[in-house]
């Protein structure tokens, strides 16, 4: 009996340890529930669908370049959960799966990196006298031998180096524009990104957008607006009031529609669901991506293109496994046209989730972030309230 009590006890303890790992990938795969709002259970992960495209003419004769997508050998993307755009360059390095001896050098005690910045506004104007403030990330120096401020020169350049453990942070700041913040890798997983103890490429020049501040307008909205109706129920809700229509709210106008099921199997993890939001009376919605790295993440004005009747959300998963998920994501938002009485008017729709609610199974929950321009016939989408 003694030859057989290690086995044994090798045998309950990876049992243990196969149990501990399952519950663990259930919670990190689950939608969970939105505590800081009481009575709202998240639904889903984040995802984009476009369906049924309507064309829509140009509603501006000016419209700001695209600096926020791919320029030059430059693109910006979204840091994750946060506010500021990573900036990510074309650097052409080759493949490096294990980093060389020089890399963990880089990462573990530092090296020189460089970047020059060329400031413009959303036209490509560059933008002088910009003030650019930061610091290199490297443990081993002190705070203020690695920090920086500097301003802009007439062309909207400036060049930042210093010794440091994988990147920089900075924002940029002027009388008259939206700030903005950034972050650049000199690190780069995955790539031979050091050479002659530098940080390679050395030194790039790329374009980051400062976006000037045009003709704001006031809005209405409404902020982490909690929502209720019945599931297979079609709900109106109306923008300017910021409520559901009878027979669920107080509201008016179905300027656009809700409606949601859900199926749930015996075990908790298997289910679907679809959420389809419709633009009632002609009007359209048209996804798109928000600048994360300014304080003014939306466009100025709707796009020409891209617009769409409706969106249908949802998520089908198993036990271990999501077969498809569709929803709002948090780097995305929606621009909606509104027809009224011949008149139309935009809102943005900033963040939206849907899922349960604690008026129970039978009811849906909806978590909704959006801004309305009241004024009839105008396109302008810049809010006065981030002034």
């Amino acid at each position: 009996m003694r030859r057989c009590l290690p086995a044994i006890t090798v045998t309950v303890i990876f049992v243990v340890i196969v149990v501990l790992l399952s519950r663990r990938q259930r919670t990190n795969t689950d939608g969970g529930a939105d505590y800081s709002v009481p009575g709202f259970r998240k639904n889903s992960l984040p995802a984009t669908v476009k369906k049924r495209e309507i064309p829509m003419k140009a509603l501006s004769e000016e419209k700001p370049k695209d600096y926020c997508a791919h320029r030059g050998n430059m693109k910006i993307i979204s840091a994750s959960g946060g506010r500021r755009g990573v900036i990510d360059i074309a650097h052409r390095l080759p493949e490096q799966l294990v980093d060389t001896p020089e890399m963990r050098r880089g990462v573990d005690h530092g090296l020189l990196g460089a970047i020059t910045l060329r400031v413009v506004d959303s036209m490509g104007n560059p933008v002088s006298g910009a003030t650019v403030k930061g610091a290199f990330w490297n443990q081993w120096v002190s705070k203020d031998k690695r920090r920086f401020e500097t301003d802009t020169d007439v062309h909207g350049v400036v060049t930042l180096a210093n010794k440091c453990t994988g990147d920089v942070n900075f924002s940029i700041t002027k009388d008259g524009y939206y700030d903005s913040v950034f972050r650049y890798w000199f690190f780069k997983n995955g790539y031979n990104c050091v050479k002659e103890g530098r940080w390679i490429p050395w030194n790039p020049t790329v374009e980051v957008v400062l976006k000037e501040k045009r003709n704001p307008v006031g809005v209405v909205g409404k902020d982490r607006l909690l929502l209720a109706f019945p599931i297979r129920q079609t709900a109106g809700f109306d923008f300017e009031s910021g409520d559901l229509v009878a027979p669920y709210g107080n509201g008016k106008n179905s300027d656009v529609s809700f409606w949601y099921d859900s199926k749930q199997d015996i075990s908790p993890y298997c289910y679907s669901n679809r959420f389809v939001v419709t633009v009632e009376d002609g009007g359209a919605i048209a996804p798109m991506r928000k600048d994360s790295f300014s304080d003014f993440k939306f466009s100025y004005t709707p796009p020409d293109s891209g617009w769409i009747s409706d969106l249908a959300l949802g998520m089908v998963r198993t036990e271990d496994k999501v077969l498809s998920n569709v929803s709002l994501d948090k780097d995305e938002y929606w621009v909606v046209s509104i027809q009224r009485e011949g008149e139309k008017r935009f809102a943005v729709i900033s963040d939206f989730e849907f899922g349960g609610s604690d008026r129970g199974t039978n009811y849906c929950g909806v978590l909704l972030s959006y801004y309305l321009n009241p004024n009839p016939d105008d396109p302008n989408l810049e809010n006065k309230n981030l002034q």
